[in-house]
Parts: structure tokens; C-alpha cells; sequence
């Protein structure tokens, strides 16, 4: 329940995007503006979507999309978090 209730009241439905893979809906993107940066707050994919590609393409195209506003990208994630393999591979540290 706590959980749920943090998550709901972190959820900025302004900054969120769907990701969609061959017309399915997988999963949605948090990436607010806060202070003249692009925060990656939460990538979520659906289990049975992961471990293809697609976390990987997401955060390319905000990173891309990040650099064409220049501004720069940070994201935080627990050390317990599997995903943060991922995000130390493309650079993130």
C-alpha cells in the first residue's frame, strides 16, 4: 500500500509517455524537466517485453532527444536495481 501510494503521488501523467513495440503497448516512460535537465524517473516494461532491446532504444531516444534541446540527462537508481546494469553500459554513472 505505501508503495502504492509514493508511486501515485510521484506519477507526473504530464512527463510520462507510452512505449509501444509492434503496435502493443509494453510499458510507459517518466522523464520530467526539472531545472534545465531531462530526469529519467521511471522506465517501466513489461516483463514478457524485457531483456529485447526496447529500455535500451527508450533511453537512446530520450538522450537523443535531450542532447537536440541541450540539456543534459541524470537519472537515480538503487544499487539493488537489475536495471541499473543497463543504464552503467550506456554511460550513466
Amino acid at each position: 500500500m505505501r508503495e502504492q501510494r509514493q508511486f501515485k503521488n510521484q506519477l507526473d501523467q504530464s512527463a510520462s509517455r507510452l512505449i509501444s513495440a509492434d503496435n502493443i503497448l509494453v510499458g510507459f516512460v517518466m522523464m520530467p524537466i526539472k531545472d534545465g535537465v531531462f530526469w529519467i524517473h521511471t522506465i517501466c516494461i513489461l516483463p514478457e517485453h524485457q531483456r529485447k532491446g526496447l529500455g535500451t532504444a527508450v533511453i537512446r531516444s530520450l538522450v537523443k532527444q535531450a542532447q537536440q534541446e541541450r540539456m543534459p540527462v541524470c537519472l537515480n537508481v538503487p544499487r539493488a536495481n537489475p536495471a541499473r546494469k543497463l543504464y552503467e553500459r550506456m554511460g550513466f554513472r
